[in-house]
């Protein structure tokens, strides 16, 4: 029993220390930069695509729902992507994107995709992805939107929550 007791606080200082070291070897960003960590919490997207069809195809509701990802960019560069969330209308990533710096005056832009991989559709072996929406937000309206846990609607998606984390100014 003692020696579980042993483990287990020992276990729990190498997490506590392993978590403490995940920002602090990461340096303070340049004056007018934001460093931070960003994911989305919530994401609702309409049942039907643009042309008014089903976002896959599939044998059942569930498989013709979209496989939705997103991308990050920073004055038109993409920083982040997202993993792929199969087969949801209403989904939420829990994984959080790497450090990202934001300079004073630039527009985080968030965008929303529908993963398409099928030969089904239009009989190529690949096909590209559908586009689900755009938002971009400065990061003044994305900090306080993700304090806030403000909803946004936008195009094909009825509702979008952000979240922000190891805000380093």
């Amino acid at each position: 029993m003692k020696n579980n007791l042993y483990f287990i606080c020992l276990l729990g200082l190498l997490c506590l220390t392993s978590a403490c070291e995940l920002t602090k070897n990461v340096s303070k960003p340049p004056p007018g930069v934001t460093r931070l960590r960003l994911n989305v919490v919530y994401l609702e997207v309409m049942d039907k695509n643009k042309e008014n069809q089903k976002w896959d195809v599939g044998l059942s509701e569930e498989g013709m729902a979209p496989d939705l990802y997103y991308t990050v960019a920073i004055d038109r560069e993409q920083r982040y992507k997202s993993a792929t969330s199969n087969d949801k209308y209403i989904t939420q990533w829990l994984e959080k994107s790497d450090f990202i710096d934001v300079p004073k005056g630039s527009k985080v832009v968030f965008t929303f995709y529908d993963n398409d991989f099928s030969m089904v559709r239009t009989g190529v072996l690949s096909n590209p992805d559908d586009y689900i929406g755009t938002i971009e937000l400065t990061i003044d309206q994305l900090l306080k939107a993700a304090q806030e846990g403000k909803e946004f609607k936008f195009e094909r998606v009825l509702k979008c929550r952000f979240a922000v984390s190891n805000i380093m100014q």
